[in-house]
């Protein structure tokens, strides 16, 4: 970072002499230039808004190749976290049921899916909270799409891991 400061009249001065109490240096993004903000100002205000509006947005998809996702499937990674999935679904549930039709393992073959497919949503391809019961058709039908409603969730990361945020209806 310079030293130095271009003032709002245009003249210069070293930064210690706006090193103040009420107010923080920040990057303008028109100019490019460092300026200081007076905390509680007009644009303190949207610089806060900003920073509040861009907490909890959805992670950006990443479209990982088919290879890649298809053998992570048989990776000794995807084994184990399903084995642990699939564990903690029983401890809490008798049997596993469909997520979309209600059918349960009894009738049809079950798999565990990732709501957000692992293609698109690489970062989240670990976390229980991204998988669901799906019999083989339901899989087979969903394939690698996301349902409007489950699009319209947020993800953010908190304490070190992904949640959901489920949006208003």
């Amino acid at each position: 970072m310079s030293n130095w400061i271009r003032n709002s009249d245009g003249s210069i001065e070293p930064v210690r002499v706006n090193r103040r109490r009420n107010t923080f240096r920040t990057r303008d993004v028109a100019s490019g230039r460092q300026i200081y903000v007076e905390v509680g100002s007009e644009k303190h205000e949207e610089i806060k808004a900003y920073n509040k509006a861009r907490v909890g947005t959805r992670a950006r998809d990443v479209e990982i190749p088919w290879k890649v996702a298809n053998d992570w499937y048989r990776s000794k990674e995807w084994r184990t976290c399903r084995e642990k999935y699939l564990q903690n679904y029983y401890k809490s549930h008798s049997k596993r049921i469909c997520n979309c039709c209600g059918k349960s393992e009894d009738e049809v073959k079950m798999n565990v899916d990732h709501i957000y497919p692992v293609r698109r949503y690489w970062h989240m391809r670990l976390y229980f909270s991204n998988l669901q019961n799906l019999c083989a058709d339901c899989n087979k039908e969903k394939a690698n799409y996301v349902e409007e409603f489950v699009a319209k969730r947020k993800l953010i990361k908190r304490d070190g891991s992904w949640q959901i945020i489920e949006p208003e209806v």
